[in-house]
């Protein structure tokens, strides 16, 4: 095999095989490379240009007239005239009653929304990938329990057949353990399927491709936290993001309204010019003599036939829209945060029972086991002993999960990471 042909074939076996990836490589992945970052960010910066092209009216616009003419009279050949033309002119807004200055401040509430998505969508990433990488150990941790189960099953079966050699029991107690490795099995076979998909899932989320591996590493912790529903309720009311958003849109939609009341106001403006100007434009009759105009002027709307009312009706209705909004979303995340405290209480105490269980269940199993080799248990109890110990095993794994979940979510809600209790 030539040299040239085996780094080819290499190659092709890395493409097929793709990249791999840990929870931490994947999150700077994503943020390095997610196309919504990149939207966020660059609506960023184009509210900050927006913002430089409003302040440039601050300054005077200077502009410039070149050209040639020519004035032809077909009954006065005197007034023919050849004309060149050059002229600078010059026009400064002197005073606009800070309309201007509302429309940066509008602006600059929506920068303030827009940097707030972008940096929001980096925390969330980290959340909602924390979510699905979490579902992902648990479907693991399962999938674990369950392969390490079907070695159990086949020492239950030879434990079983001893006694059946001996007469003690029939051929149905060989078949229920057989029957039992079939129903393991299943339940692998859709645990697989779950984590596949959970594992497309973290994909779409992170942008990585099918080919790419994610590397699923330790075990589903249960961490305690020590946690004030007051105090979460006011770092929600300071720090959600649909309250922040509505609360930068209201305030950008005040400063709107502002512009908007003095926008029929009177604006007094500089305009000045020199050169030689357009023939239809002097003030002198030379056609070799250079002139000039300066003058400040005072620009007074006096009727607009009920526009200005009109429209500052529209602007006030969309700000009350908003100041709506704003309520509506912080009755909404009370009541989310209520729900979800109450959910973390209840789930917690649901792990912890599970946890003492969890103990009680090997114990009780060992009994089992223990009491069918002396003859005092039969193998239905032995199977529904061992099965009742896998159950517990898969309801704690679910209800870790489903506590970590729930965290995940307040944080979301209250958008501050939770302090664990040390």
């Amino acid at each position: 095999m030539t040299k040239k042909l085996l780094f080819l074939l290499v190659f092709f076996t890395y493409s097929i095989q793709g990249r791999e990836f840990n929870f931490e490589e994947l999150y700077q992945h994503s943020l390095k490379n997610h196309p919504q970052g990149k939207i966020l960010k660059s609506k960023v910066k184009e509210i900050e240009f927006a913002i430089k092209k409003l302040k440039s009216s601050y300054y005077p616009e200077l502009s410039a007239v070149v050209g040639g003419e020519r004035r032809q009279a077909a009954q006065d050949s005197s007034i023919d005239t050849n004309r060149f033309v050059a002229e600078v002119r010059v026009k400064y807004n002197l005073f606009r009653f800070n309309k201007s200055a509302d429309e940066i401040k509008a602006l600059k509430k929506i920068l303030d929304k827009e940097s707030l998505d972008f940096n929001w969508w980096q925390e969330n990433l980290y959340r909602e990938m924390k979510i699905h990488y979490t579902v992902a150990q648990s479907l693991n941790e399962k999938l674990q329990i369950l392969n390490k189960e079907l070695g159990t099953n086949s020492f239950l079966k030879k434990s079983v057949q001893k006694r059946r050699k001996s007469g003690l029991i029939g051929k149905s107690d060989i078949l229920d353990i057989e029957l039992r490795r079939n129903q393991l099995l299943t339940s692998i076979n859709d645990l697989n399927e779950e984590l596949d998909h959970s594992m497309d899932k973290l994909r779409k989320l992170t942008f990585i491709e099918h080919s790419d591996t994610i590397k699923i590493e330790g075990v589903l912790p249960h961490h305690h936290y020590n946690l004030q529903f007051d105090q979460l309720l006011e770092k929600a009311k300071k720090n959600n993001i649909h309250i922040k958003r509505s609360k930068y849109l209201k305030e950008s939609q005040l400063s709107e309204l502002n512009k908007m009341n003095k926008n029929y106001l009177p604006e007094v403006n500089l305009s000045g010019r020199y050169g030689r100007m357009r023939i239809d434009e002097q003030y002198v009759n030379s056609t070799n003599q250079n002139e000039g105009l300066i003058g400040v002027y005072v620009n007074i709307p006096l009727f607009s036939g009920g526009s200005k009312r009109s429209t500052r009706q529209i602007y006030e209705e969309k700000y009350q829209q908003r100041l709506q909004e704003a309520k509506l979303h912080e009755n909404n995340e009370s009541i989310e945060l209520t729900h979800k405290f109450e959910l973390l209480e209840k789930v917690h105490r649901k792990v912890d029972l599970l946890e003492d269980s969890l103990k009680r269940g090997q114990s009780y199993f060992k009994n089992v086991m223990s009491e069918y080799k002396r003859g005092v248990k039969n193998s239905l109890d032995l199977v529904s002993s061992r099965d009742r110990l896998v159950n517990l095993n898969m309801n704690l794994i679910e209800a870790k999960t489903k506590y970590i979940i729930t965290l995940l979510n307040i944080e979301e809600l209250t958008g501050e990471k939770l302090k664990e209790k040390l």
